[in-house]
């Protein structure tokens, strides 16, 4: 394989290989440039995607994958636990929610199996903890197919806090010289499950396929409250509140056909219902003043409410799509989304998107466009049609540069649970006078690839109108958290960034960098960073006539830093930075025809990891476990 197809193949999309011997979803997305991972304690609990610097939210995952629209935003837990094929990223393909780009999960594999296929993946947490994958196809009949996919992460049996003294310093510590290093810090305990089996029927000139989707996350999280640490032991953190509990259980269902009457059309369509049953224990016991009204003597009556340690929540869904592909020039697609919601078995809200579809490849251009409109019947019984569209374009110019650009203009309507729903784990007020946000992104990128090297910087414009966040996040209504943490729009903000990417290949080693960062802001909202940094240095080569290949890599992200609310000793409320922080990991991997062992070693820097406000997840984290494909 020539240099630049193995630079290519690393810096943009792993081969199927690789991702499957990945089980962790959100590791999976950050494996796409631009898309950084950002964990809030273990591999395997809470974590989600950002992209870059942008302003415009994250990127998410489809409802399919986890049996719930928009599950980054809606799942306590995030990614946390949701086991998925190969994932494609997809920044300008039009969705329901708004979401900042999506990540398609590979489903389709084209024509039935001839043999039983099996992948495994074991996974150990050296001080703390197991995680477990299958993939698994076999023929049941001569074109009847059955897939599973299943994850499970578990620390259960975890102890909190894990350290081990040290006197020597055997690992990597960029600017820091401690003689106890913490070898694992706060255990967010998790407990997750999540069983996928589909089975599809293969016709002359179709498929149907019926699948389920079970999910249970029983996971740990922090309340956004401080903590105090001793700077001559890191090890020793004194913490306002422990950690509550959280409970997901969620089991959907449907069916997908296609069906292919002639080679060049295609009609597809499909539908999946389910319920989500949200669960939190031993939440903070807060009692807090709603309003202070006087009597008829004219004396002040502080009016209370008083909020329980537990609370619950529950979405019923019905969700799909559907549409006919025509493969003619321009290969013309008419499509459509849809998700039917009921939370609490009260409020509803009904989505759909409707949108047509044209793309072609040609010598000198490849290009998408799609556009339609967003239907939203909220919870008030009012209606609202939105325009939405987006394109793309790669440019082939001479001496191996091309040109990208896209642009995406979208919108994303409040959902229940920031029109209605108050969250009493990870504090989220309603507002029923919300607005829907407008985005618009517009990019552009020059890559230059002879071959063995690549080089290529872009731009990145963002403008959002009734951009949806937290009051604190303007610096008011920090007098109670009723306020603060309540959602309200952002009259407008607006950004442009820049990026650049480099990377070569030597030999067996491979070298790559990302960066982005802002180039000027107007009512750029403070959560959220101005710069960040990605990239990887790996080498690998094969043995024993190619039998036995091995493989090490360093991989890190550098977030910048950003504000956070938390209430502090005095309980008071109070906007912190959270300091920048190096996610430094490495890999060490050797494989024998198709058994693979490996170990892992996360956050080898020891940063203090500040996610969010109330987390400190430091410490070196071991990981050792195995991977096996094998056919029959």
């Amino acid at each position: 394989m020539p240099l630049y197809a193995i630079f290519i193949t690393f810096s943009f999309l792993l081969s199927h290989a690789f991702a499957i011997e990945e089980l962790s979803t959100a590791r999976k997305g950050a494996e796409h440039s631009e898309i950084a991972e950002r964990t809030y304690d273990l591999e395997g609990q809470k974590a989600e995607w950002i992209l870059g610097t942008s302003i415009l939210g994250n990127p998410d995952l489809e409802s399919r994958s986890a049996g719930i629209g928009n599950p980054t935003h809606r799942l306590p837990s995030k990614l946390a636990g949701i086991f998925t094929f190969p994932l494609q990223y997809d920044a300008t393909q039009l969705s329901l929610y708004g979401e900042n780009g999506i990540m398609k999960e590979e489903f389709v594999h084209g024509i039935p199996v001839d043999t039983p296929e099996t992948k495994i993946l074991w996974e150990r947490y050296a001080f703390n903890g197991n995680a477990f994958g299958l993939d698994f196809r076999r023929l049941l009949l001569d074109s009847i197919e059955l897939d599973i996919g299943m994850a499970s992460y578990s620390n259960d049996s975890s102890k909190v806090f894990r350290y081990q003294d040290v006197t020597h310093q055997p690992f990597f510590a960029l600017g820091r010289d401690s003689s106890q290093i913490p070898f694992s810090g706060r255990n967010i305990a998790m407990n997750t499950t999540h069983f996928k089996p589909a089975v599809t029927w293969f016709m002359s000139k179709g498929e149907i396929s019926a699948s389920l989707n079970y999910l249970v996350v029983e996971n740990a999280d922090i309340p956004p409250y401080a903590f105090e640490i001793d700077s001559t032991n890191y090890a020793d953190i004194t913490y306002l509140q422990e950690p509550f509990q959280t409970e997901l259980r969620s089991f959907t269902y449907g069916v997908r056909a296609g069906f292919r009457p002639t080679k060049s059309i295609e009609i597809y369509a499909s539908v999946y219902s389910g319920e989500h049953e949200i669960s939190y224990d031993s939440l903070v016991n807060l009692v807090q003043s709603v309003q202070d009204s006087r009597d008829s003597l004219d004396r002040i009556v502080h009016d209370t409410t008083w909020y329980g340690t537990t609370d619950e929540l529950k979405y019923e869904t019905v969700n799909g799509e559907g549409g006919v592909a025509l493969k003619l020039p321009l290969n013309p697609a008419l499509r459509m989304q849809y998700e039917f919601t009921e939370a609490n078995s009260q409020y509803k809200q009904d989505r759909e998107l409707y949108y047509l579809e044209l793309q072609n490849e040609f010598p000198f251009l490849d290009f998408r466009i799609q556009a339609g409109a967003l239907r939203n019947s909220g919870i008030f019984d009012s209606t609202e049609v939105a325009k939405t569209a987006s394109a793309n374009a790669s440019f082939h110019l001479p001496f191996h540069v091309d040109l990208k650009t896209s642009f995406k203009y979208d919108t994303r309507f409040p959902d229940i649970d920031e029109l209605k729903i108050f969250n009493r784990g990870r504090y989220a007020f309603p507002n029923k006078n919300l607005l829907p946000e407008e985005h618009t992104r517009i990019t552009g990128d020059l890559e230059w690839n002879p071959g063995g090297i690549f080089y290529g910087v872009g731009l990145r414009y963002e403008y959002a109108e009734n951009l949806i966040k937290p009051r604190w996040v303007t610096g008011s209504g920090l007098e109670s958290i009723e306020r603060a943490y309540q959602w309200i729009n952002l009259h407008n903000a607006e950004a442009l960034d820049w990026y650049v990417a480099a990377g070569f290949a030597l030999g067996n080693w491979q070298f790559y960098l990302e960066r982005e960062q802002k180039l000027s802001k107007q009512n750029r909202p403070i959560d959220v960073s101005d710069l960040y940094y990605k990239g990887y240095i790996r080498w690998a080569d094969k043995f024993v006539k190619n039998r036995l290949g091995v493989s090490i890599g360093f991989d890190f992200t550098w977030f910048g830093n950003r504000c956070d609310l938390q209430m502090n000793e005095d309980d008071e409320l109070e906007i912190i930075e959270l300091k920048h922080y190096l996610a430094l990991n490495f890999e060490a991997r050797m494989k024998i025809l198709s058994f693979s062992l490996y170990t892992r070693i996360d956050n080898l820097n020891h940063s203090m990891y500040e996610p969010a406000a109330g987390y400190r997840p430091e410490g070196i984290r071991f990981l050792y476990g195995i991977t096996w494909q094998f056919d029959n």
